[in-house]
């Protein structure tokens, strides 16, 4: 049972309360840890996985097709180059006086 469970459980949480008010004595029996016991219990490191790169997908947009793109993750904007803009034939865009801002909170005006 978790820890912040277990302090729902009246007769636990009285139990904790106790032990920190050094009213009972914190019990002194070794505990040999399972096999599902966490790593930083069992001091032994974690194995190092392969950076999963981008999460990209492969995209048809009629006639266009798009190997590697990108997966939306939730970003409120979507962005695109302008050559996958001119071969998909959409209608001129609206000019917008929006500042973005980078993940590196720095800010990119647009000079057009």
């Amino acid at each position: 049972m978790p820890l912040l469970d277990a302090l729902q459980v009246p007769t636990y949480a009285k139990y904790f309360k106790d032990i920190l008010a050094n009213k009972r004595e914190m019990p002194s029996e070794c505990v040999k840890p399972t096999t599902e016991c966490s790593a930083a219990i069992m001091d032994v490191p974690l194995q190092k996985m392969a950076d999963p790169g981008c999460p990209t997908i492969p995209c048809s947009i009629g006639v266009l097709n798009i190997d590697k793109a990108l997966c939306d993750l939730g970003a409120s904007v979507s962005v695109m180059p302008k050559s996958v803009f001119d071969r998909l034939k959409l209608p001129k865009p609206e000019p917008t006086s929006m500042c973005p801002e980078l993940a590196d909170r720095s800010k990119e005006i647009s000079k057009e």
